[in-house]
């Protein structure tokens, strides 16, 4: 996130380090003048930077929210794709044991004369019916946490916003 910080200050032409002070020597520098911590038991957290320049203190901390902001979507994207993969993993092992059980079956079903088709498409449409109810059940609650994390972002903006800059 720190490094985050620093290209978008030196993006936006914000020179915030001292001349002497090396790239990545600046981010140790950073880190050290930054403090984020979480509010318990709600979405929001806080950024503190300290410097002797008032005219700073709040670009860079609205760097720095900006960019765990950033980080927190990226990071919930990784986990949304993850779950996902899981779950189409999940699917194709049930797809090809499904095809196995039906290859296991049908040599009974030649010998005994039975059809088994009605019987795989139940099956088959059981688990499809299970496998699409737990993409739904996923799908909503990414849903229901991107509209959580706007909640956040909303909250976050409007509070950097009403705070004077003599009090960051």
């Amino acid at each position: 996130v720190l490094e985050a910080v620093e290209l978008r200050l030196s993006d936006e032409g914000i020179a915030w380090r001292p001349v002497s002070v090396t790239a990545a020597e600046s981010i140790d520098h950073l880190g050290a003048r930054v403090q984020v911590d979480l509010i318990r038991e709600t979405h929001l957290f806080s950024v503190r930077f300290e410097d002797a320049d008032p005219w700073l203190v709040a670009p860079v901390a609205n760097a720095v929210a900006t960019s765990l902001l950033e980080h927190l979507e990226e990071t919930a994207r990784n986990q949304r794709r993850k779950r996902r993969e899981t779950i189409e993993a999940e699917r194709e092992r049930l797809r090809l044991q499904l095809r196995a059980t039906y290859a296991a079956l049908e040599p009974m079903s030649a010998r005994l004369g039975s059809a088994l088709i009605d019987d795989r498409h139940n099956v088959f449409f059981e688990r499809l019916n299970s496998l699409t109810a737990g993409m739904t059940k996923v799908f909503v609650e990414r849903v229901s946490k991107e509209g959580e994390l706007e909640g956040v972002r909303e909250r976050a903006s409007s509070l950097l916003k009403d705070v004077p800059l003599g009090e960051l």
